[in-house]
């Protein structure tokens, strides 16, 4: 039990002595399994220690021990750790071994939660033991233990009515507040002491307690002493002091003050009170304060100073009382806690826990009936449970007396319980039965019938033609249709949120009933499950909910609300533990928006019937992504409300302070965020400096002076510290750039915009795209033009576009808008047309097999005919791909064109997009200008538009040249049968015993194709096979030269064409090719003879120098056709009479076009010299994410060449998840070096001074582990994995001092696996490890070895332990006869023990043998 006790022992300052404060403590009480509960001073929930001392609330553990092994009674000392007033010390039992001056406390040792644990506090004589629990039971997460006396006393020490001393004091009275102090003289009377001039007060003073004559009109103070005695201090807590006072005081209780009420700070013996207490009921109320204060056993003073108004106020009180509770400590038991208390007054002690209920089925989707039962493994508990989405409790729901019949669509909730235990948890189970769901009913039991006033809509469509239709097919029966929908229920991840019914639908309370209710008032508990189908990681926790968004909450618009779930310590678990977006996104999340995309989807339809593409907005979000910006995600489920489907939904993140720590590293608390509105913009921090630079931009930002200045620089562009950074300029410019695309009708107006507010760190505001379901223009690509010159709608107030539109006005700004335009619109650019397309295909595909649910669901909604997928969203998704996307880019640029945002000229194409490349090549330009480039990094452009001076001034030359033409060389066979097989089309085939001849190939009984002929097949074909193999070799001068590639085909009837090997064309040809494959189709005579053109510019990159083939299967369309005709010919642009560069390094190439004055967008490409990175050859081999808190600006990570021979060029190479860093250029790692980047590079120094940081990264590594991805100069992957901060991962490295080290990095271990990480064997990690020796001069051997090594002569074995940790090195065994040749045979592993090796006979026969181990890496 706790006690907010006072001091022992008085300080009997008299008699010129005093005692000691006594200190007998306990551990009172412990979590071993700290969840959610108390956090430490790194945001850990870290397990926790109690201690109490018995005595009294003063006093110190200095070297006292705490230990959790009863063999080593010291494992950990207190340093000064003094008992707060109360009398506690509360210890984290982190393992992060804190004990300094000005630490929190944490010991070198984590709690075990398991059944037969140990923990002990130890006299500071390191023998005694001064209090222990032995072999404690099994621990709950959150559910503290420890020791109870249970139930307090009201303890009374003062009563109104109680004999007090009083006196008017006429001058000041020294000692007057002290326990001994002579008050004889004093005047006597009951409390409450006072006056009054009317009868008001009169009841509330005592007898002989009335100051009307001695003090009115004499002085505003009395001076008040109230005896006590304490006869037993053992137990009191909870002190009170109890008052009716007018018009203030000050209390003092042996002396030491411990309350008062409007006093002045240096109170006299004739001062008034600070205030006037008007309020003449309060005055006759008793107030209680919590105080501590020194009790002692015996004769205790309660002194008061009481104050007036004035001498001459008309009435006075002071009645105290003093209260606390008291525990009988003769009969302490240990057990659980319902409420933790760290720090405070224990509260109920319990017998136990009730053990979580079982159910013998899972939740899920089922297609027949089962009876269900529910257990629970405590003996003698009882069940309750609801099926109405209510939560049980100990007195409510139906009492669980045998299996449960499961026969249809069941949200079922269940508690067990038992006397004096702590109940479990409710637990929710949602079954649904899909192929019932696809029928459910517009009028469920015990549901309203309109919400808000509009006509509610529960069911799914329950006409059979339209429902026949929403699953897909006229046709269907009603059966096939009903599993049709079923089967699109199950297609993608299921949340079912469960309630009691009244949370959403009461007319009152229910917040679907209440759309417009905003903020917390309006947030209502539910259950969370997330169902992926046959138990597959499916998840439930508890949140609350409320109606989000705008427009979107108006139910004669739209009855189906978005909403948002909260996951808040209140209802359960803080954070939605749960990896919702896949891979790609963060494992935890505070909130999730639960988005209908309602004007993009069939129950709204904002751009008109069948118009709904439901991914619109998700697609404008994962644009924002993919083009190098932080940008919020989300994903697609079905959403069902108490076990009723509710549709399709697009749960997404939230951009708040949350989000930004997650995404963007620091702590929340470091963040600005502002949003559109409603009702409150600024969602976190201040709104102030975002009202900066909106003023800044209205202030006008055109001059370079302004536009700099918004960046925080000087107009030099040099950072300037005292100009606060206001604007992350590319940032604006790409979410303008998306938005200028998708044309969202009301953007910009709903953004969000989050700042860091950590200046030196800070990039400015950046803008997160949201709400764009108004996008796309209906899939017509002329629609919509967000490039305007002025604002013209209401949404634009406040919003970036009030900072995009003054800010174009910059020339300097209009030069880089150019330039990210053409950096995400060519060269596999964000915004290409295939990108684009491959973004929109894969929300296609995700989405598509749910919305025939969706169709039955709210296909019909608002009384319209049903939309459909096959008729309606499949029609807008072939406008998408066919017809928006190839003609969008076209649409922009004009409308950006219009406004000076997109230059005419166009930029130099380079013969090679950059990359790895050999010493001798050469680069060359495609230009109609006149190119200016650089190598230093430097523009070749200068601010203001002239020539930079370091630029070199090159011309582009683009000539056609032809590598296959009629009448060529080529080789030809008819085959007989499979025995060519399938390499035929290689370029290794050997074909020289086929038949050769020039080009054209063919046949014709008549006369029109004898003209085109050379190499005539009629024997061969006709009348034996339709098909013939075609080999024409080609050379290639320079392959990096060519811009383009095209074939040009006459063809009679069909072919399928192989360059180097790769399919790169084909007509008329079967999806099954065989050896005796025919054409599927015949042109026209007219057809077949002339050229078509066929692009494959796309495959250029086959082409390689030297020797190439074009290979072609060629198809007639029957084996007895009349004629057949082949003729390729091979050409395209190319480079070779433009000026050439040559580079011998590692060389960054910046190039624009210059036409007059009017220069093209940048080009820039790096051409790597040197090996290229991959997962072969490069690692991550250390990440320190968590380090312990002195080093707590120590984060870093680690790569590693693991090639034994060979250089590899880091050259671009970058990290772009978890963190940001990209290496410089002409980087190089030698084989088995490592290189390092870190957080703080100068921090990480003061430890490692040796240590060479590469560089800084940007944002964090975070603490609860996620996503590092690792990305050559191409963006190609080089390793991508996940790691983590709990079992099987190491938990050392969380803050507790190790790094995470990858064991055997040379084998190129799965980084994925946490088998494949250890902890490292010291704190503060090891980055820049290599060679045998870490940087602070720890050798292998003392790394890796930790005793031996040992001889077992008897046995003739050799052995060693090995150090925790070094699994990262090899330890092998050698012999030798004279100290100077070591070898290895002769060794045999004892066994599985990987520590212990048998000697051969061989060996121990000889006469002299030494042994030693030798330590190396891999």
């Amino acid at each position: 039990m706790k006690f907010l006790n006072a001091f022992v022992w008085a300080v009997l300052f008299m008699v010129c002595s005093f005692e000691l404060m006594a200190v007998d403590p306990v551990i009172s009480e412990f979590l071993a399994s700290n969840s959610s509960g108390l956090e430490d001073e790194d945001g850990d929930s870290s397990d926790w220690i109690e201690i109490w001392n018995v005595s009294g609330g003063a006093g110190d553990l200095q070297g006292y021990h705490l230990t959790d092994n009863p063999e080593d009674l010291t494992k950990w000392t207190f340093a000064k750790a003094p008992f707060n007033n109360d009398g506690y010390v509360v210890v984290f039992a982190s393992g992060k071994d804190r004990n300094g001056p000005q630490d929190e406390l944490h010991t070198n040792f984590k709690l075990n939660s398991s059944e037969g644990g140990y923990l002990a506090l130890v006299d500071p004589d390191g023998i005694t033991v001064a209090s222990e629990y032995k072999n404690y039971s099994k621990q709950f997460e959150d559910i503290s233990y420890g020791s109870g006396y249970g139930d307090p006393e009201d303890v009374k020490f003062l009563r109104s009515g109680d004999i007090a001393k009083w006196i008017i004091p006429e001058r000041p009275i020294e000692g007057w507040v002290e326990t001994i102090f002579d008050d004889s003289s004093w005047a006597q009377g009951q409390t409450g002491i006072g006056y009054d001039r009317s009868d008001k007060y009169i009841p509330h003073i005592g007898e002989g307690g009335d100051l009307l004559d001695s003090m009115r009109g004499v002085n505003a103070s009395a001076y008040i002493r109230v005896p006590f005695t304490v006869n037993n201090l053992g137990g009191i807590s909870n002190l009170i002091l109890r008052m009716k006072w007018e018009d203030g005081f000050i209390a003092y209780l042996n002396g030491t003050e411990i309350k008062s009420m409007s006093a002045p700070e240096n109170p006299q013996w004739n001062s008034e009170a600070t205030l006037n207490r008007s309020n003449e009921d309060d005055a006759i109320t008793f107030f209680d304060y919590p105080v501590s204060g020194p009790l002692i056993e015996g004769q205790n003073v309660l002194a008061i100073h009481g104050l007036n108004a004035s001498r001459t106020s008309s009435d006075f009180l002071i009645s105290p009382e003093l209260t606390a509770k008291q525990t009988d400590l003769n009969s302490p038991r240990t057990g659980f806690f319902m409420a933790p208390s760290p720090g405070s007054l224990n509260g109920k002690l319990i017998d136990g826990l009730v053990r979580d209920t079982k159910f013998s089925f899972k939740r899920g989707f089922y297609d027949s009936p089962f009876d269900l039962e529910i257990s629970t493994e405590t003996v003698g508990a009882k069940i309750r449970y609801t099926l109405d989405g209510s939560e049980p409790s100990e007195s409510s729901g139906m009492i669980y007396d045998g299996p449960i019949n499961i026969n249809d669509t069941t949200v079922l909730r269940a508690i067990a319980y038992k006397d004096n235990f702590t109940s479990s948890n409710v637990d929710t189970q949602t079954y649904l039965f899909p192929e019932k769901v696809a029928v459910q009913t517009n009028s469920p039991a015990g549901y309203p019938s309109s919400w808000g006033g509009v006509s509610a809509d529960y069911g799914m469509d329950n006409d059979p033609v339209d429902f026949r239709r929403a699953a897909g097919d006229a046709n269907h029966s009603l059966s096939s249709a009903k599993s049709a929908i079923a089967d699109s229920l199950k297609s993608i991840t299921t949340i079912s949120i469960v309630t009691d019914k009244d949370n959403i639908f009461d007319r009152s309370r229910g917040i679907y009933q209440n759309p417009s209710g905003r903020g917390s008032q309006w947030e209502r508990p539910v259950s969370v499950e997330i169902i992926n189908g046959e138990g597959a990681d499916d998840y439930q926790t508890d949140a609350g909910i409320r109606v989000m968004g705008f427009t979107s909450r108006n139910l004669s618009t739209t009855t189906k609300l978005n909403m948002r779930l909260l996951f808040k310590k209140e209802y359960g678990d803080s954070k939605m533990k749960y990896p919702l977006l896949g891979s790609e996104g963060p494992d935890e999340f505070n909130t999730i928006a639960l988005r209908g995309n309602i004007r993009d989807a069939w129950v709204t339809e904002y751009q008109g019937f069948g118009s709904a593409l439901y991914i619109g907005d998700e697609w404008s979000k994962r644009s924002q992504k993919a083009m190098g910006q932080p940008a919020v995600r989300g994903t697609y489920a079905h959403v069902y409300l108490n076990g009723m489907y509710w549709g399709l939904y697009n749960p997404t993140e939230r951009p708040d302070d949350d989000f930004a720590e997650t995404h963007l590293g620091g702590d929340r608390t470091e963040y600005d965020v502002v949003k559109f509105c409603c009702p409150d913009r600024s969602i976190a921090g201040s709104i102030r400096v975002w009202d900066q630079l909106l003023s800044a931009a209205r202030s006008g930002l055109t001059s370079h002076q302004s536009y700099q200045r918004v960046q925080g620089k000087n107009p030099d562009g040099s950072l300037n510290p005292q100009f606060p950074v206001l604007l992350d300029v590319d940032n604006l410019i790409d979410y303008s750039i998306n938005g200028y695309y998708h044309a969202q009708v009301d953007w910009p107006g709903n953004y969000y915009v989050i700042r860091d507010r950590v200046e030196g760190r800070t990039t400015g505001f950046q803008f997160f795209t949201w709400d764009n379901d108004i996008a796309l223009g209906a899939a017509n690509p002329n629609n919509g033009n967000k490039v305007q010159s002025s604002p013209g709608n209401n949404w634009w107030t406040e919003s970036p576009g009030e900072i995009e539109i003054p800010i174009r006005r910059n020339a300097e700004y209009r030069i880089r808008f150019a330039d990210r335009v053409y950096k995400h619109f060519n060269h596999d650019g964000a915004m290409t047309i295939e990108n684009n397309i491959n973004r929109w295909n894969e929300l296609a595909e995700m989405v598509r097999p749910a919305l025939f649910a969706e169709s039955a669901r709210w296909g019909d909604s608002r009384g319209q005919r049903l939309r459909t997928v096959q008729d309606n969203w499949d029609v807008m998704d072939k406008r998408m791909v066919n017809n928006y996307f190839p003609k969008r880019q076209s649409v922009l640029f004009s409308q950006l064109r219009s406004q000076g945002l997109y230059p005419d000229t166009i930029p130099p194409e380079f013969n090679k997009r950059g990359g790895v490349v050999s010493p001798d090549f050469r680069l060359k330009f495609d230009s109609e200008s006149v190119v200016y480039y650089t190598t230093d990094g430097s523009d070749p452009r200068l601010v203001g538009g002239s020539v930079n001076p370091d630029a070199v001034m090159v011309s582009g030359g683009r000539t056609i040249l032809s590598l296959i033409e009629t009448g060529s060389e080529l080789r030809v066979k008819v085959p007989q049968d499979e025995s060519e097989g399938e390499d035929w089309f290689l370029t290794e085939h050997d074909d020289s015993k086929w038949i050769s001849g020039n080009s054209g190939v063919g046949y014709d009984r008549g006369s029109k194709y004898r003209d085109l002929i050379s190499l005539d097949l009629y024997d061969e074909m006709r009348g034996i096979n339709p098909s013939a193999y075609v080999r024409i070799p080609f050379e290639v001068v320079e392959p990096a030269n060519f811009i383009s590639l095209y074939l040009r085909m006459k063809s009679d009837d069909g072919f399928v064409v192989y360059l180097n090997g790769t399919r790169v064309a084909e007509r008329n040809a079967p999806e099954q090719l065989l050896w005796n494959s025919s054409a599927t189709q015949s042109p026209t005579d007219e057809e077949a003879m002339t050229f078509r053109i066929i692009d494959i510019t796309a495959h250029k990159d086959l082409l390689v120098k030297g020797s190439n083939v074009l290979a072609i299967h060629a198809l007639n369309d029957s084996s007895g056709s009349s004629d057949f005709l082949i003729i390729p010919e091979l050409a395209g642009d190319s480079l070779e009479a433009a000026d050439t560069i040559s580079m011998d390094r590692t060389t960054v190439v910046r190039a624009r076009a210059l036409d007059g004055n009017e220069w093209s967008p940048i080009n820039e490409a790096t051409f790597i010299v040197g090996s290229k990175p991959t997962a072969q050859n490069l690692v991550v081999s250390e990440i320190m994410y968590h380090p312990s808190l002195k080093n707590e600006s120590n984060e870093f990570i680690e790569v590693m060449n693991i090639s034994q021979t060979e250089e590899i060029n880091l050259t671009s190479v970058k990290f772009d998840n978890g963190i940001s860093y990209e290496f410089p250029v002409d980087f190089i790692l030698g084989p088995g070096k490592r290189a390092v980047i870190a957080s703080d590079p100068d921090t990480l120094r003061v430890d490692w001074p040796d240590l060479k940081v590469v560089g800084q990264f940007t944002g964090n590594l975070n603490n609860g582990g996620e996503r590092v991805t690792l990305i050559d100069s191409e963006g190609v992957e080089i390793q991508s994995f996940k790691y983590d901060d709990k079992s099987p991962w190491p938990e050392s490295p969380d803050g507790q001092g190790p790094s995470l080290v990858l064991t055997d990095p040379f084998s190129g271990p799965d980084h994925s696996k946490p088998e494949s990480w250890r902890a490292s064997g010291s704190d503060g990690g090891s980055p820049g490890f290599e060679g045998g020796q870490n940087h602070n001069s720890e050798d292998l051997i003392r790394y890796a070895i930790e005793k031996g090594p040992d001889f077992n002569i008897i046995n003739g074995t050799l052995s060693m332990k090995r150090r925790e940790g070094s699994d990262d090195v090899l330890i092998v065994p050698q012999w030798s006869e004279d100290l100077r040749v070591w070898r290895g045979d002769g060794f045999e592993a004892n066994g599985e023990d990987p520590t212990s090796w048998k000697i051969s006979d061989q060996v121990l026969e000889k006469e002299r043998i030494f042994y030693r181990f030798e330590v190396r890496h891999p």
